[in-house]
């Protein structure tokens, strides 16, 4: 799948090793193994199958689809864009949804706070 990035210092900190182990200390390695898989994946419906995430579409504004992968203790938002970067338009199936999206923007990275079971 093709990535871009919403803005420079993302981009930066994603494709930096040492960056993302200063910012995001012992989760560096499970944020940068979901970008991998995510990069290999031919469509966002593939990354599913071959990441343990969960995948909710978040919103669809006026500049485009927005997802939400959640994974670990991280959340990533996207936005599907077409190859050219532009927001791409998608059905309301989520599932045709997701075997549409070749290409996303990577909008933010943040952390979740997990509740704990006993």
């Amino acid at each position: 799948m093709q990535l871009a990035y919403a803005h420079d210092s993302l981009r930066l900190l994603c494709e930096t090793e040492a960056l993302l182990f200063r910012d995001w200390g012992e989760l560096w390695m499970s944020v940068a193994v979901c970008l991998s898989v995510l990069a290999f994946a031919d469509t966002l419906a593939e990354f599913a199958t071959l990441a343990t995430v969960t995948i909710r579409r978040a919103s669809q504004p006026a500049s485009g689809v927005e997802f939400v992968i959640d994974h670990d203790a991280f959340e990533m938002r996207l936005r599907a864009i077409d190859h050219a970067g532009r927001c791409l338009r998608l059905p309301d199936d989520d599932r045709d949804a997701f075997r549409l999206v070749r290409a996303v923007s990577v909008l933010s990275l943040k952390r979740v706070a997990k509740a704990v079971r006993t």
